[in-house]
């Protein structure tokens, strides 16, 4: 069906070749019309194209012959206008409703989760306490005598208990991302339904 470049069309030529492979004027693939599908929603032409190439889709996929729904007129369908060279206003955009909706905020899907990041949390600044504690301790009952060993090893204490600080801290933060996530698919899903 597709000789020619796609993206070399204009609106118009593309809506006619929507039209006869419509009417099964011309023969067509499957991948000819997922690259007409791609490039009238790239081009954000009007729904009922999109809406034609989807059934199209669909009906190759499934085997399924398309027969147009009885309320669809292709006549009633606009056709592009050929290029003007007059530039149109940008057309206002109405603020619509928010698209999360603001349901049951409060409840806790995964508590254990909730529980374990927490958890994480407590443990890694528990652990920075206490190997800097630790080697403190153990610097100076080792090294009491020698002031740069003392200072070194509580240093090292210090750095052993960033680092640890670091990775648990990191893995609680990996399971709050990954609640959030969850959370915000939730909500655009029912929003959506």
């Amino acid at each position: 069906m597709v000789t020619k470049n796609i993206k070399e069309c204009s609106n118009e030529e593309i809506a006619e070749m929507i039209d006869k492979v419509r009417t099964k004027e011309i023969s067509y693939t499957l991948n000819d019309l997922k690259k007409l599908l791609a490039e009238v929603t790239n081009r954000k032409m009007e729904q009922s194209y999109i809406t034609i190439l989807a059934n199209l889709v669909q009906s190759e996929l499934t085997g399924e012959s398309y027969v147009p729904s009885p309320t669809a007129d292709i006549n009633k369908i606009s056709r592009p206008k050929k290029a003007e060279k007059e530039k149109k206003q940008p057309e206002k955009v109405e603020k619509s409703a928010p698209l999360v909706m603001e349901t049951a905020e409060n409840e806790e899907k995964y508590p254990v989760l909730e529980f374990l990041a927490g958890l994480y949390r407590i443990i890694a600044w528990f652990f920075l306490v206490v190997a800097a504690a630790s080697a403190s301790v153990a610097g100076y009952i080792y090294f009491k005598n020698n002031m740069l060993y003392l200072i070194s090893s509580v240093f090292a204490g210090v750095f052993v208990g960033l680092v640890a600080l670091i990775c648990l801290y990191a893995r609680a933060e990996r399971i709050s991302l990954q609640l959030e996530i969850e959370k915000h698919l939730s909500r655009i899903s029912k929003s959506i339904k």
